[in-house]
Parts: structure tokens; sequence; C-alpha cells
């Protein structure tokens, strides 16, 4: 029993309402010796937040209880006496036994602190006695507490009458709006609304938008949202409107949108005044208008992923009517369409977005008044009947929900035609997967392609009109073509809002000397908050698809930068709910279309060996343990007589990287595949893939106790590496598939990356093996993903091999900068598209490499100090040590000498090797100093 049970015994324990008195001293609930061990924590939500528990070093627990909006209200930690001290979200002690979670003025201060308060009177009542009660009945089924609000959900799914879940229009799916009229007699000083939607939706009140969701699930995994929603309403007439994008179900386009045979909206909550209680559920008051005016439209070249552009007419809507309601029941075990489970992560931030340089500009009006427009300082008049047509820049690349606000003073119409596009191109190669890029700004020889909204509105006279697309636009640069109708039309406004996941980084990075690194750093995170939405998506422009290959070196990024594991845990989570009947974790999930690449699941095993290594949650990683062993059994099933994996399915896709000599040809479709070895079924790489992916799942398994597996893992791996050696070596290095069969292209720098990665090769030789076959155009080279695992090998090869690639590694990152990027690009083999967050590879470095601070122990319990003080005169560096520490390194050269300091916000077991040094224990510390000398 670990110590996750806690959190899920609280959950029950206080939103149950359990009657303690009677039972919480008997002796059949005390804790057993293996109740807790330190290196456990672990996240619950709540309909009140998320729960974080964690045990400190002395072995003191401690509870972290997070607001809906992830916002840290209140921390509880153990006292001596099993009783426990509160601290306020600003670290001040405050004292919630004395509180009443009932009171009226409290509700309007603090009404996030409900749970906690029920928490600290049960302490303070039973005091060690309640710990080890509610330590006890963690057995009870998880999601107890959010039990109540889950069955009142289910049973409030509603959906427009007469509906048909298809279209004779071509559109991927069709705009379903919910509307409900209230009016308060006073402020409301509580209003908690808990919602979901098949597929997606968003929730205005009073016209202002309060939310977008559900975050990305599945059937079996499908999340609902709390919303507090008292900031938006007012005393008189209020208006909530939940706007539903539902996508067809027998649709196979809109891939990132998962949707069940069922579309639905899902509602309850209450609104609190002083005076009286509104039940806001969607069983009652509702009404709901089908809008036909909008498509989605299918077929397009550049839009074979999303579908989320539009087409909107001038269209006589029906008028709303009542919904109906579904009237869910699951009795006998009978699984709803919809498996509700509280939201894991935390809403998107949103920031403004400066959209206001214009490039081009083919106007009546002077581009000084588009300018104070886009601005928001001015309302621009249309002349009757006229048209313009401008080129605007963003700042930066940008993830943003737009909105647009229209009115004319006599009856007018207006169409807009709005291009979106990542930069500036010179005439396709083959659009739109393969692209010729260069400076993004140079707006002279470069051109604006994209996919594009068109939409046509009817204006009443002096009423106004807002447009705002349904889901966010992704953009550096944006094509406006606009023409006006009969009568003068007026550009009220235009707001981009960027959106994305939280990311409260804690990480930092200064250095002297180098123009680049800084640069580097700054654009490396944008990068990834512009993949981080709702969850970790390759491009956003093309696809907003989670790949389980790509999250898993960009969680780790996330590590590092925010000590954040909340969106890795719904990934890890999502993607073990894809399990395939041969074994295999999907390779992009949640997706509507299925897919499966060769080596992502093995992918995946990393992640949850990652997530084990940075936040030693080992029940979290226990539970994956039965679906790790499948699908490395389907490897295992795949050994030939020749000791290799080989013979995989035909459908599956054994993508390795983007290479440009790996394309597609009329015998083999697929693309990213190694050459040789394609007419055999046999490819090196998934042998070594396999291997190594079996040596870490062994050291995962003796971390979390289970040591039988991980000595048959150890040995497979074992057995694979000398077929390896024996069949696809030549002797100097290691080739795409067997050595017998090796031409010209049957060498990749991927093979030798990884044959040093899985032990393949000698460790004497190893330095050899990666500046040989890195040296030359003979190999088939590693793009930005593969740069990743390139360096990890490098690092293994010793300090020498691994400094003296730094010095080239970054040139296409700073090539990138030169062509005036803000994202990185998502390779430069094709350059599809401009931002995809396994290009952020410099956070690792920069904070396991350069900095040298690496995790060396389950739960980040043991730092591994290992600066490589030749690569910079000077850095000052902070580095997200787990969910808590931060670390921060700082050195200096002063007369040839590096003074280097570490310190730690929290007191950390510290290992510690200088360059050219041995390892030296320094213990439990919170600061180290340093000098050092090359010599």
């Amino acid at each position: 029993m670990k110590f996750i049970v806690v959190v899920n015994a609280l959950m029950v324990a206080l939103c149950s309402h359990l009657a303690l008195a009677s039972t919480i001293g008997h002796p059949s609930l005390m804790p057993r010796e293996d109740a807790l061990s330190i290196d456990n924590n672990s996240t619950v939500a709540t309909p009140y937040g998320n729960v974080v528990s964690s045990v400190l070093e002395d072995g003191k627990k401690k509870m972290e209880f997070f607001g809906v909006d992830g916002t840290l209200e209140v921390t509880a930690i153990e006292t001596a006496e099993g009783t426990a001290t509160f601290y306020d979200a600003e670290g001040k002690e405050v004292n919630l036994a004395d509180m009443d979670e009932n009171d009226e003025n409290l509700e309007k201060r603090v009404p996030k602190w409900k749970l906690a308060i029920k928490f600290a009177k049960l302490v303070a009542k039973y005091g060690k006695r309640a710990w080890s009660y509610i330590y006890c009945v963690g057995t009870s089924p998880f999601w107890k507490c959010g039990d109540e609000t889950i069955n009142s959900l289910q049973s409030n799914w509603i959906w427009a009458p007469k509906w048909i879940d298809s279209s004779p229009a071509n559109t991927a799916g069709k705009i379903v709006r919910f509307t409900r009229h209230i009016s308060l007699s006073s402020s409301a000083t509580r209003a908690l609304v808990h919602c979901s939607a098949d597929t997606r939706y968003k929730f205005y009140v009073n016209g202002v938008r309060a939310a977008v969701g559900p975050a990305r699930g599945s059937p079996l995994i499908w999340y609902y949202d709390t919303v507090d929603i008292a900031p938006y309403l007012r005393v008189g007439e209020n208006e909530i409107v939940f706007v539903v994008l539902r996508y067809f179900n027998a649709c196979r386009g809109a891939m990132p949108f998962e949707r069940t045979a069922f579309p639905g909206l899902t509602v309850v909550g209450t609104i609190e005044t002083e005076a009286e209680t509104l039940d806001v559920q969607t069983r009652e008051g509702w009404l709901v208008q089908v809008d036909e005016s909008v498509r989605f439209p299918m077929g397009l070249i550049d839009d074979m992923f999303l579908h989320i552009n539009e087409r909107i007419t001038p269209t006589v809507l029906e008028e709303p009517v009542t919904p109906m309601v579904f009237g869910i029941r699951t009795l006998n075990g009978d699984l709803s369409p919809w498996r509700l489970r509280p939201r894991q992560i935390p809403m998107p931030e949103k920031t403004s977005v400066g959209v206001g340089h214009v490039r081009k500009c083919q106007s009546s009006n002077r581009i000084d008044e588009w300018t104070g427009f886009l601005n928001g300082k001015q309302i621009l008049t249309l002349p009757a009947n006229s048209s313009h047509v401008l080129e605007i820049q963003a700042e930066v690349h940008s993830t943003a929900f737009l909105r647009w606000s229209f009115r004319a003073v006599q009856a007018s119409r207006v169409t807009l035609k709005i291009t979106y596009s990542e930069g500036y191109e010179q005439e396709p190669r083959s659009y739109p997967f393969f692209r010729t890029k260069a400076d993004r700004l140079d707006a002279v020889d470069g051109c604006l392609i994209g996919p594009y909204d068109e939409v046509t509105f009817d204006l009443p006279p002096g009423k106004t009109v807002v447009y705002e697309p349904f889901w966010f636009r992704t953009f550096r640069l944006i094509r406006l073509e606009i023409v006006s109708g009969p009568a003068p039309v007026e550009l009220l406004s235009f707001d981009a809002t960027q959106v994305n996941y939280p990311m409260a980084v804690k990480a930092s990075w200064k250095e002297d000397g180098d123009e680049y690194r800084e640069r580097i750093w700054d654009v490396s995170i944008r990068t990834m908050r512009n993949c981080m939405f709702d969850g970790y998506s390759d491009c956003p422009f093309y696809e907003q698809l989670q790949y389980s290959g790509d999250s898993r070196s960009v969680g780790l990024f996330h590590y590092l930068l925010s000590g954040d594991d909340r969106l890795m845990r719904q990934a890890i989570t999502n993607f073990a709910a894809s399990v395939t009947p041969e074994g295999l974790t999907q390779s992009r999930f949640p997706s509507h279309v299925p897919q499966i690449i060769a080596g992502f699941s093995l992918y995946w095993i990393l992640q949850v060996c990652d997530h084990h290594l940075h936040f030693g949650d080992t029940a979290y990683a226990r539970s994956f343990l039965p679906r790790i062993d499948g699908v490395l059994e389907l490897f295992h099933a795949h050994i030939d007589s020749l000791g290799l994996v080989s013979n995989l399915p035909e459908d599956f896709w054994q993508y390795v990287d983007w290479v440009t000599t790996w394309g597609a040809t009329d015998t083999h479709p697929d693309k990213g595949v190694p050459t040789s070895g394609r007419q055999s079924n046999r490819h090196t790489f998934f042998s070594l893939l396999y291997a190594y992916v079996l040596n870490q799942a062994a050291q995962l398994l003796h971390a979390v106790g289970r040591p039988g597996h991980a000595d048959e893992y150890s040995a497979r791996s074992g057995a694979v590496l000398a077929a390896v050696r024996k069949h696809c070596y030549d002797g100097r290095f290691f080739t795409d598939s067997t050595a017998e069969i090796a031409d010209a292209d049957a060498y990749s720098q991927h093979c030798q990356v990884f044959a040093v990665l899985s032990g393949a090769m000698a460790e004497g030789d190893r330095a050899r093996l990666l500046t040989e076959s890195f040296a030359g155009p003979r190999f088939s080279k590693c793009s930005y993903v593969m740069q990743f695992y390139a360096l990890r090998a490098f690092s293994l090869a010793g300090d020498e091999a691994y400094e003296a690639y730094w010095g080239r590694v970054w040139d296409p990152w700073r090539r990138m900068l030169v062509c005036n990027l803000t994202t990185w690009e998502e390779d430069d083999v094709r350059q599809r598209s401009d931002c995809h967050a396994w290009g952020s590879v410099p956070i690792y470095e920069y904070c396991t490499e350069l900095a040298g601070v690496r995790i060396d122990a389950p739960g980040a319990r043991r730092v591994l100090f290992k600066p490589r003080l030749r690569l910079s005169k000077g850095i000052s560096a902070k580095v997200a040590v787990g969910r808590e520490n931060v670390a921060r390194v700082r050195w200096e050269t002063v007369d040839g000498e590096k003074r280097v300091e570490l310190s730690f916000e929290i007191a950390v077991d510290v290992v510690s090797q200088m360059p050219g040094g041995e390892r030296v224990e320094h213990g439990v510390v919170q600061s180290l100093f340093f000098t050092w000398k090359d010599h």
C-alpha cells in the first residue's frame, strides 16, 4: 500500500462525509509497516481542484491543495504530534481548524479552501489517528469524492432533437449552441459549474469566454471541467452559452478531437447569492440551436488533420428548441459512452498577442489607420463596396483565439478571407509537405501560403456582429482580405489572445559571451508553449496530435523548466488507455484515427521510466507494468532466427526519423523508414531501440520492487545485442539491416547512436564510432528530434567527444534565428512547419550537460552535479529538480580559474564530478562551492 492511497482516502473522507468517531481508533485500521515509502507522491483530482501529496525527507507527510485553475491555495504539513500546520499560497501560517467552511464571509474570501478546511478539522479533532484512518481506508475506489458529481453529469447529457450525425454538405462537423438565461437579485458569492461536451465546447457568460474544453480524452477517459463563473455574473439578467463543435463520429477528419458515437453537452452546478441558490443543470431551462451556417470543409490540400478552418455564409437558422435529455443510466457494470473523470491539468493561461505590424497594404484606407485599428486605438470605417488586402505580422509565432467585431449604421455585409501562415516562403517543392523557406520575414521575395477562413456576415443596422473562429489559430503572419457591402462597415475591434498550458517556468538561463544561447533558450520555451494546450502537440499549425515518440523528450524538457508533471501524467495515462490487441500503445493518442508507429510504444515506456526518476511515484509507475510487459512481449514475439527484431506487421509504420534519403517509393509508400531492410522487413534500429528500452525498464522494475522481471528483461537485451553485433556490424559501423546486404545507403547516424545507448558498442570505441559517423555525408543524418538521442550518446562516449560535438551541433538553431524564426521548425528536410517542440532540445543540454544538474535517484532524491566548465566562461542558471526543488548554478572565470556555486532551495543528496575528476559524495547539502582550472 503506497502513499497514493492517502489522498484517495482523504477524498473519500472529506467529500463523502464519513462518520469517523465510531471507527477511528479501531485496531484494524492502524497502518501497516509497508504503508509508506518516501519515494512516493501522487496527484488526485477532485471537483475542488487537485490535491498533491508527498513525503518530506524526515518522513512527515505534506499535502498541497490546488484550486480548479491550478493555483496553489493551501499547504498542509504533518507535525511531530500528528496534527498539521497549514500555510497559504504566500507561505504564511493560517489556522484553518477554527474556520467555518460554510461561513459566508469566508466563502467570499477563500472559496477554494473548502476541502483543506474539512481536512484541518479532521486532523485537529483526531490527530495522528485521523492520518492513520484516512490512510488505511485508502482501499476505497479511486474518484470516490467525484462520484456524486459524475453521476449527476451522466444524468444531464442533452443534445439537439432530430439530430443526424452527418451532413450532405462538405463539413467535418457542426456548431450547436446551448443557451440559458438567469436573473440574479444580488451578486453571486459562489458559482461552480461542472461541464463537459462531445466534441469540444466554448463556454461564455455574458459574452465573455469563461472556458474551453474538455481536455483531450477518449471514451475510456473523458474529462469534465470545473469552472468558477462568479466573476462573470452580474446582478440582473445573465446569459450562459455553450458553443459546442460536434465533429461527426463517422468522419475520419479532425483527428486530434476524439469523440464517441454520441454528441452531447452536460452541465451541473449551482449559482449561490446571499438570497438564493439557482440550479443550472442542463436537464431544465436550456434552449438549443443548430447553426447550419458554419462549415468545416474536408479535402483541402493543406488540412489533412485538423479541419478547424471555417466557411460561413448567411443562413436563416431554425428557432431554438428544448433539447432532448439522453437519460443515460449505467447499471450492472454498463459503461456510459463517456467515462467521466475530473480534469487533471490546469486551464490554459491567456495573454494578449500583438498583431499590429502591417507588412503589405492594398487599401483605400491609410496604413496608419489600419495600424491604429489593429493596435486597438481607433475604429476603422471601410467605404461601401470596397476591397482591402493586408498582410499583418505578429510579434512572435502565436497560437491564439481571434475575435473580430463589426458594425454598420445602415444594413450592409462584410466578407473576410483570413489566411494564416508561419512565415514568408518561396515556391513549395510539394505543398504542403515539402517547402522551401529562408528568411521568414522576407516579404519581398517570399509569399504567404496557408489554410484560411472565409466568412460572410450580414450586418443589421446599428448591431454589433462578432466573429470568433471556434478553435485557436496558429500564425506568425496573416493575409487579410476584406470586402464591404452596400453601406460603409465599421471595424470596431480585433483581438488575439494567446492560449497555452500554464508552464510556470522556474528555470532560467543567463550567459555572457555568446550572442545566441540566451535567445536559443527563450525560443525553445516559446516553442514548447505553442505546442502545449491540453496535451503535448506536435506542430500546432498542422496536426495538434500527441505522439509518444515526440512527447517523450518534450516531457523531459518540461520537467527541467517547471517541475510540473501534470501534463505528462495525463499523456502517460491516455497512452495506456490506447492499448491495441497486440499489446502496443497507439503512437498518437487521443486520436480519432488510430495509428501504430512501431517504435513509439517503446518511447511510451521511457516516459514511465522518466516520470519515476523525476518524481518517484512508485504506485503510479507500477500501475503500468502489465502494459509495459505487453509492449515488450510484442517485440519479443518478433525475434527471428538471427535473434533480431524483424517481420513487424505490415500495418505498423516503421518510421525512425525524417531523413532526405528515406522517402516513399512505389513499392514502399511509407516515409521515414530506412531503405536498407525494407525488402527483408528487418531494421537494426528496432533491435537496438528494443534492447535499450529493455535495459531502462529493468532499472525501473528494480526501483519499484519487481526484480524478477527485471532480470528477464536484462537477459533479453543481452541476447538481442549479441545478435546485433554478430549480424549488423561490419567491423567499424552498425548497418541499418544485416551487414551482408549492406550497400552505400545502409548506414545511418541513428544506428550508431542507439548502438551506444543500448550498450551494443564497447565503451572504449564509442567516441570513435560517433565521431566518424557524424563527420561526413555518408551516414543518414539525425534530424532535430533525434539530436536529443545523439547528444545522450555523445555524453556516454566521454567529455572530449561530447564537447567537440557541442561546437557544431547548434549550427541549425543559429541558422533558424538568422532566418527570423521565433519557434523551432519541425525539421530541415521537409520544412513543413515552423513550430515543433522536439526542437527544444537545447533546454535539456543546457540544464543537464552545460549546467550539469542531473537527477540521479528516483524522486530526485539525489543529484549528480557534473558541469561542463570548458564550454562557457560563465553562466547563471536555475533548473527545476523534481516537483518542488530548484537548483541554482553559477560560475565565473577569474584569472583562468572557474569559481562555481551550486545551491538548492531544499537540501538534497549531491554527488559532484568536475571535468577530468572523480565523483565526490557530499551527502545531503543545500549549497556547495568549487574552484577548477583546466590543465
